[in-house]
């Protein structure tokens, strides 16, 4: 049996129990996840993760700037998220706990970047993921409540967004105000 579709299957008890061995009583989940489940949560978050970048790259961006580019990437994963959000609940308080979970992050906003065309490799390379987490985290926590839909993250999104492209000009303010090289 397909890894995934396990996974799918058992969506009403992981939303009944959480992302806990209980949801899975299977002996099947022994063998297709050794490792147990953070090896399922790394699984199904890589095949989010490849949904993701497979919608992306069916998309027309040769027009798009930077910025419009990480704003469909993002948007683009939570629409692929938006059927799956009780696992998507489960795994991230199952991921709360665990100490590799800011690995998951970082492969979200990496794959965006990558995405977006980013090459860089001085301290940006840093600096844009982890603004970009701040920003997904944010969407991501719109995404947990009840009654999220995908405009209300978009509005999410677009507001932290907007907060992001003043940085630059916040940064100029400094500089000058202290009259100092940053």
């Amino acid at each position: 049996m397909d890894r995934i579709a396990f996974i799918l299957d058992a969506s009403d008890e992981i939303e009944k129990k959480g992302w806990c061995s209980q949801a899975f009583p299977s002996p099947l989940f022994a063998l297709l996840f050794p490792d147990g489940l953070f090896q399922a949560a790394k699984i199904y978050t890589d095949w989010i993760n490849s949904q993701t970048m497979q919608e992306l790259e069916r998309e027309d961006v040769s027009n798009l700037k930077t910025f419009a580019k990480i704003r469909l990437g993002v948007l683009t994963r939570f629409k692929i998220l938006m059927p799956h959000k009780q696992i998507e609940k489960s795994i991230f308080y199952y991921l709360l706990k665990h100490p590799k979970n800011v690995t998951f992050l970082y492969k979200i906003v990496d794959d965006l970047w990558y995405f977006a065309g980013d090459k860089s490799l001085d301290h940006n390379f840093y600096t844009k993921r982890l603004i970009l987490s701040g920003v997904y985290t944010s969407c991501f926590m719109e995404f947990l409540k009840s009654d999220s839909s995908l405009e209300s993250i978009e509005k999410k999104l677009d507001l932290r967004l907007l907060q992001v492209s003043k940085i630059p000009s916040i940064k100029e303010k400094f500089k000058s105000l202290l009259k100092i090289r940053i």
